[in-house]
Protein backbone atom coordinates (compact mmCIF):
# COMPACT_ATOMS: atom_id res chain seq x y z
CA UNK A 1 0.00 0.00 0.00
CA UNK A 2 1.52 3.38 -0.99
CA UNK A 3 2.23 5.85 1.76
CA UNK A 4 0.58 9.25 1.92
CA UNK A 5 3.07 11.60 0.19
CA UNK A 6 2.49 14.22 2.89
CA UNK A 7 3.50 11.82 5.64
CA UNK A 8 7.13 12.16 4.62
CA UNK A 9 7.16 15.96 4.61
CA UNK A 10 7.59 18.55 7.31
CA UNK A 11 5.26 21.52 7.62
CA UNK A 12 8.01 23.67 6.16
CA UNK A 13 8.20 21.35 3.13
CA UNK A 14 4.44 21.65 2.58
CA UNK A 15 4.56 25.47 2.89
CA UNK A 16 7.45 25.68 0.42
CA UNK A 17 5.58 23.47 -2.04
CA UNK A 18 2.52 25.72 -1.66
CA UNK A 19 4.71 28.79 -2.23
CA UNK A 20 6.08 27.27 -5.46
CA UNK A 21 2.56 26.46 -6.63
CA UNK A 22 1.51 30.07 -5.98
CA UNK A 23 4.37 31.33 -8.13
CA UNK A 24 3.23 29.07 -11.00
CA UNK A 25 -0.53 29.55 -10.60
CA UNK A 26 -1.66 33.16 -10.91
CA UNK A 27 -5.20 32.31 -9.75
CA UNK A 28 -3.89 30.79 -6.53
CA UNK A 29 -1.82 33.89 -5.85
CA UNK A 30 -4.71 36.19 -6.79
CA UNK A 31 -7.03 34.42 -4.33
CA UNK A 32 -4.41 34.48 -1.56
CA UNK A 33 -3.90 38.24 -1.94
CA UNK A 34 -7.60 39.07 -2.20
CA UNK A 35 -8.59 36.79 0.68
CA UNK A 36 -5.80 38.08 2.90
CA UNK A 37 -6.96 41.66 2.40
CA UNK A 38 -10.58 40.81 2.99
CA UNK A 39 -9.86 38.69 6.08
CA UNK A 40 -7.10 40.90 7.48
CA UNK A 41 -8.32 44.38 6.58
CA UNK A 42 -12.00 43.92 5.76
CA UNK A 43 -11.67 45.05 2.15
CA UNK A 44 -10.26 44.00 -1.19
CA UNK A 45 -6.85 45.32 -2.27
CA UNK A 46 -6.52 48.32 -4.54
CA UNK A 47 -4.75 47.80 -7.86
CA UNK A 48 -1.44 49.21 -6.60
CA UNK A 49 -1.58 46.94 -3.54
CA UNK A 50 -2.27 43.90 -5.68
CA UNK A 51 0.64 44.81 -7.96
CA UNK A 52 2.95 45.21 -4.94
CA UNK A 53 2.07 41.88 -3.31
CA UNK A 54 1.80 40.11 -6.67
CA UNK A 55 5.55 40.48 -7.13
CA UNK A 56 6.23 38.56 -3.91
CA UNK A 57 5.83 34.96 -2.88
CA UNK A 58 4.11 35.28 0.50
CA UNK A 59 1.47 32.77 1.47
CA UNK A 60 -2.02 33.73 2.59
CA UNK A 61 -1.02 33.34 6.28
CA UNK A 62 2.09 35.50 5.83
CA UNK A 63 0.05 38.21 4.10
CA UNK A 64 -2.60 38.27 6.83
CA UNK A 65 0.16 38.52 9.45
CA UNK A 66 1.66 41.50 7.60
CA UNK A 67 -1.74 43.20 7.33
CA UNK A 68 -2.36 42.77 11.06
CA UNK A 69 1.12 44.12 11.84
CA UNK A 70 0.42 47.12 9.60
CA UNK A 71 -2.89 47.76 11.37
CA UNK A 72 -1.26 47.69 14.79
CA UNK A 73 1.15 50.45 13.73
CA UNK A 74 -1.36 52.45 11.69
CA UNK A 75 -4.60 52.24 13.63
CA UNK A 76 -5.55 55.87 12.91
CA UNK A 77 -5.18 55.32 9.14
CA UNK A 78 -7.13 52.08 9.39
CA UNK A 79 -9.96 53.68 11.37
CA UNK A 80 -10.16 56.62 8.97
CA UNK A 81 -10.25 54.35 5.92
CA UNK A 82 -13.01 52.26 7.51
CA UNK A 83 -14.80 55.20 9.14
CA UNK A 84 -14.84 53.52 12.57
Amino acid sequence: MPKDPLSLKTVQDVVEEHRKNMMKDGQLKYRAINNSYFDGLGRLPEQREWEYWGRGNETYAELVTKHVQWMSGNSAKFKKSHQL
